[in-house]
């Protein structure tokens, strides 16, 4: 039996007795709950959900970005001294850090399928970058042949403020070289479907659950039932009777009180045990598929004790499976929309550190880095950064070198980081 299977009513009156069963339109999914507009809101109120959009997107917010090169002997160089790994890093704008850009990144990417960053350049020296809410921006793009992008426009349909001006009352709009952005699942690299759209049957299901229990605990603390008197009552004496049980004995607050029935009067408990209705097996069904469109673990976002003792093969599993289809995406946004097309052509790239997703004891990382020096796999600067340790001086003078050059000045002005349309 279903969670809504068992919903059937009477309503009783003098003349007449009518059935309300969850067949009828009345009660419908749609009908009793009208959760046919799925939001962001609401899907954030669900607990599961919340629980995964804040799991992954603090996991890939606390990974620092950094900056590399590949050399034409395979040979990767990590660029120390950049000023756009401030940004990413450490300070996006005046008002915002880091950590907080690279979290709402990833909580629209998985909701929304999309992120949208506005760059503020001057020349081709990147100052500033500044998050849009994805739920607020639509594209119109003009499309060639039928499949050939020639041209998008970008528009903020809404602001912060409720009011969304730049001049004469226009909305603000962009071109797609002015923004970075990233999309989940897209084919044409401007418009992308979240998992809001992709889950709308289950997000609804759990949002009908939490009004379902709600009403009960609100108007159901005793067990549901009828009313029954030998008289003949007229429709005023019904409703009369209707708000004085309910302002007696509704609600969780009057769960305690003793019911005094008036002469004639007897009352009928209708069975609603969640437990009978399963209630309870329902709600960790509806979590387990919220888990499964995450593609979360349920032990990683559940309350059981178990959730302690996840291990460093199954964060692993957690980085394969979860983590790196997403940083792979915000990775090639970043080298897409940051990079001059130069650099592209040197071999620049930017990569998350995911290392902080492995953190292991104290004593399993030095002696993983222990083995990664004996065995060549990282220099011994390389170690040392790893645990937080300043470089030796042979290092120092590699990053000092770095920073001087770049000092020197930026690349000649009128070169772009991405082709326009």
């Amino acid at each position: 039996m279903g969670m809504f299977d068992f919903l059937k009513f009477e309503k009783r009156s003098a003349d007449t007795t009518e059935t309300f069963s969850s067949s009828d339109q009345a009660f419908t999914l749609d009908g009793l709950f009208n959760t046919n507009a799925i939001t962001e809101e609401k899907v954030l109120k669900i607990t599961t959900a919340n629980a995964c959009v804040n799991l992954i997107s603090s996991q890939i917010a606390q990974m620092p970005v950094y900056l590399y090169r590949e050399h034409a002997n395979d040979k990767i160089e990590k660029i120390v001294y950049d000023e756009r790994l401030k940004l990413l890093n450490h300070e996006p704008n005046a008002y915002l850090n880091g950590y907080n850009l690279k979290k709402h990144m990833v909580k629209d990417y998985l909701l929304q399928g999309a992120t949208y960053v506005v760059k503020y350049e001057a020349g081709n020296k990147l100052l500033e970058l500044h998050p849009l809410d994805a739920k607020s921006v639509t594209v119109n793009k003009r499309v060639q042949h039928g499949y050939r992008t020639v041209g998008a426009e970008i528009t903020l349909t809404s602001a912060e403020s409720g009011v969304n001006t730049t001049y004469n009352n226009a909305p603000t709009k962009f071109k797609p070289y002015e923004l970075m952005m990233a999309f989940r699942d897209s084919k044409d690299g401007l418009n992308a479907k979240g998992l809001i759209d992709q889950g709308k049957e289950i997000f609804q299901q759990a949002l009908a659950e939490m009004e379902y229990t709600s009403n009960l605990y609100e108007n159901g603390a005793l067990p549901l039932g009828l009313l029954k008197t030998s008289g003949r009552l007229n429709e005023p004496q019904i409703e009369a009777l209707r708000a004085s049980w309910k302002n007696l004995y509704a609600g969780v607050k009057n769960s305690a009180k003793t019911v005094v029935l008036q002469e004639g009067m007897e009352y009928e408990a209708l069975s609603m045990n969640p437990n009978e209705i399963q209630m309870s097996e329902t709600k960790k069904n509806t979590n387990s598929e919220i888990c499964k469109l995450f593609n979360v673990p349920q032990h990683m976002v559940g309350s059981s004790d178990n959730a302690q003792y996840i291990n460093l093969e199954q964060n692993l599993s957690f980085l394969k499976q979860t983590i790196s289809p997403i940083i792979i995406s915000l990775e090639s946004a970043m080298d897409k929309s940051l990079l001059l097309e130069s650099e592209k052509a040197e071999g620049y790239f930017f990569r998350f550190d995911t290392s902080e997703i492995l953190r292991t004891t104290e004593k399993e990382r030095i002696e993983t880095l222990n083995i990664a020096v004996s065995s060549g796999i990282y220099t011994i600067d390389e170690a040392r950064a790893k645990v937080d340790l300043p470089p030796t001086q042979n290092e120092a003078e590699q990053v000092l070198s770095q920073k001087t050059e770049l000092d020197k000045g930026d690349v000649a002005n009128g070169e772009n980081r991405t082709p326009t349309n």
